[in-house]
């Protein structure tokens, strides 16, 4: 971690450290967690090696929480490597609040700012997150508009063949798709597993949405190519299979067919960078004593806390207990363990998971 120390105090055992990362150049939401850590003495060496402890402690938790105890386990190397080497983009201060002893053991009190956001896009930056949400597949249906409108697309006729011109885009947009982590179906499997009544020409976004949970797919991919005056004209849409809605539209003319791709490619970078690409709908109730100010600043704290947060409407309101309907693309298993790690000014709080994707905050004054 690259740090400057600004301060120091005291002597002993009531000294007082406190770093600041030299990458704090632009506001970003901060959280705090305090560490105890063991270390072998109370030297300037044993402190800097607790503060690094600490680091790494939190680093871990966090990682766990997000990408799952399995994952983590099997790609810790890289994990240390990749981020906890850049710790100092997540990390903004690191605060030693003095040494004590406990049962014959030296420890060291910690204080850590962070910023979770930017962990979150430290991972994503390196792939770690998607590599750990391999399950995201992604069904691609193109077809040349004057083939699907009069003998049909291939995926209609089972002993048909992808036209060449289409192919070469879709071999482009598959290799994307899988240097970012996503499973691509094969023309061949399509053709194979497709059922009848989606073997034709033109979707409606419901019929998209039916066939990705049939056939198990994260995303699908519908769109037409044409010949034009400079190009390829194409036009298509992608639909985000388990929130049920289109990601975005796709349309317009290109001269070269890597700009055909770049550009539908565009709406899956923008979605997998800001961690909604595979975002799932589920349940949060809160439920304690707080007033309406106080819930305004607690939706505030989940929004810092879960990176990939996305609606937060309000589904059931009663007094003392607010039901409302999420998104995130983490599974709710992993968004009760992220929860428990967080903190609620004023409050201690208790995370359960009910009814499969309901998740219960229950949050008391302290």
């Amino acid at each position: 971690m690259k740090a400057k120390k600004i301060l120091r105090c005291g002597l002993g055992i009531c000294s007082v450290f406190f770093f600041l990362s030299s990458e704090v150049g632009t506001a970003q939401s901060s959280e705090t967690r305090e560490i105890s850590v063991d270390v072998s003495s109370r030297s300037a060496e044993a402190r800097n090696e607790g503060f690094q402890k600490a680091i790494e402690e939190l680093s871990k938790e966090l990682a766990i929480a997000r990408l799952g105890a399995d994952f983590f386990d099997k790609n810790h190397s890289r994990f240390d490597s990749e981020i906890l080497k850049n710790s100092s983009k997540y990390i903004l201060s690191v605060r030693g609040k003095g040494f004590r002893s406990e049962e014959n053991v030296t420890k060291l009190d910690v204080s850590l700012g962070y910023s979770a956001d930017a962990f979150d896009r430290l991972l994503r930056e390196s792939g770690l997150m998607q590599l750990s949400r391999r399950s995201l597949r992604a069904l691609i249906l193109l077809e040349d508009k004057d083939r699907a409108v009069g003998v049909g697309p291939w995926w209609a006729r089972s002993e048909a063949k992808m036209p060449e011109e289409v192919a070469s885009i879709f071999k482009s947009l598959a290799a994307q798709l899988v240097s970012r982590g996503i499973e691509v179906a094969s023309p061949k499997s399509v053709i194979q597993n497709l059922p009848p009544e989606f073997r034709k020409s033109g979707f409606a976004r419901e019929e998209l949405v039916q066939m990705g949970n049939q056939l198990g797919f994260t995303l699908v991919f519908y769109g037409l190519i044409a010949p034009g005056s400079k190009g390829k004209i194409y036009h298509g849409q992608w639909v985000q299979v388990p929130a049920q809605r289109i990601l975005d539209e796709v349309q317009g003319e290109e001269a070269k067919d890597s700009d055909v791709v770049a550009a539908v490619m565009k709406p899956v970078i923008e979605a997998q960078t800001q961690g909604t690409l595979n975002a799932k709908p589920f349940l949060l109730t809160v439920r304690g004593a707080f007033t309406p100010k106080q819930l305004a600043k607690i939706k505030d704290q989940l929004g810092s806390g879960i990176g990939d947060l996305r609606g937060m409407k309000p589904q059931e309101l009663k007094r003392g207990e607010f039901t409302f309907k999420a998104e995130s693309a983490q599974s709710p298993e992993a968004l009760v363990r992220l929860l428990e790690t967080l903190s609620f000014q004023d409050f201690q709080h208790r995370v359960s998971l009910n009814d499969g994707n309901e998740i219960l905050l229950q949050l008391k004054k302290r």
